[in-house]
């Protein structure tokens, strides 16, 4: 079990660790500490969880078995030349966005890389963790994945490039559930539905048709079909909603988002 943690970028995705760390995977709160030059964010994270906060990055590697990296991708190069004086045997797990496993294996001159895309859902246990592991031992890899299971699903991925080809897919995905979202909310509100009204209509709707889909084994197509009678409302909407081309919009929008996540990784080296 990694008992001593640092966590380099105590941001949004970093607090969500965090908190797993302790209330999932037991973590003694004084055995993590948190890095960031932003003094307000750190005093509110140790009053949250009472863990060891720092200033200075170098504090959260000596002395620990795992090491979060959670910077912005613009920020990643100077901070990893920043702790690598500092590397010795630690796994470190990546969050950063566009930033792959041989450009930190090159500047911290270490293999125990974990990289890893979660997405905003982790906030609440229900995200979708995509990973890709280099050098690190069986029992390592199983604390790591019981990490990620901690956050919501995850899936192991064997090359990188799935990790790059998932931002534009469950990584940007919430995003496009709630701009669909936002135009159903819309619509409902101009057939009559207040704004709580319709809200409520939508979230449960999304929900349900999310659990139903998980639990079954049939695929997205068939579960359109069986709620869409023929002659009926259901079928009525697609006539407007088939010939709009949106599925070649969404594979042209997920395209886009994979061809700018392959740009930012070039950016970054």
């Amino acid at each position: 079990m990694f008992k001593k943690i640092g966590i380099v970028g105590a941001g949004v995705m970093g607090e969500v660790f965090i908190k797993q760390f302790i209330e999932n995977l037991q973590v003694d709160p004084k055995d993590i500490t948190a890095c960031s030059p932003i003094i307000p964010r750190l005093e509110e994270l140790k009053n949250r969880y009472k863990i060891g906060v720092s200033e200075n990055n170098k504090d959260g590697l000596v002395d620990k078995d795992v090491v979060l990296l959670s910077v912005k991708p613009q920020q990643a190069k100077e901070m990893l030349e920043s702790i690598k004086p500092f590397v010795v045997n630690q796994v470190f797990v990546s969050i950063m966005a566009g930033v792959s496993i041989q450009t930190i294996e090159k500047i911290l001159g270490t293999k125990k890389i974990v990289r890893c895309m979660p997405n905003t859902p982790a906030q609440i246990g229900f995200g979708m963790t995509v990973w890709k592991a280099d050098i690190i031992s069986p029992e390592q890899k199983k604390i790591v994945q019981q990490l990620f299971s901690q956050l919501g699903e995850e899936m192991e991925v064997k090359i990188e490039k799935s990790i790059d080809a998932s931002t534009a897919i469950s990584g940007s995905g919430p995003a496009y559930v709630f701009d669909f979202a936002s135009h159903l909310i819309e619509s409902a509100r101009a057939l009559g539905f207040n704004k709580i009204q319709a809200k409520k209509l939508v979230v449960q709707t999304i929900i349900g048709a999310g659990f139903l889909f998980k639990g079954s084994q049939e695929d997205a197509r068939v579960l359109r079909n069986k709620v869409t009678s023929k002659g009926g409302t259901t079928e009525a909407a697609f006539k407007i909603i088939d010939p709009s081309n949106l599925a070649k919009i969404y594979k042209k929008a997920t395209k886009m988002a994979y061809k700018r996540a392959i740009f930012l990784k070039k950016q970054i080296k």
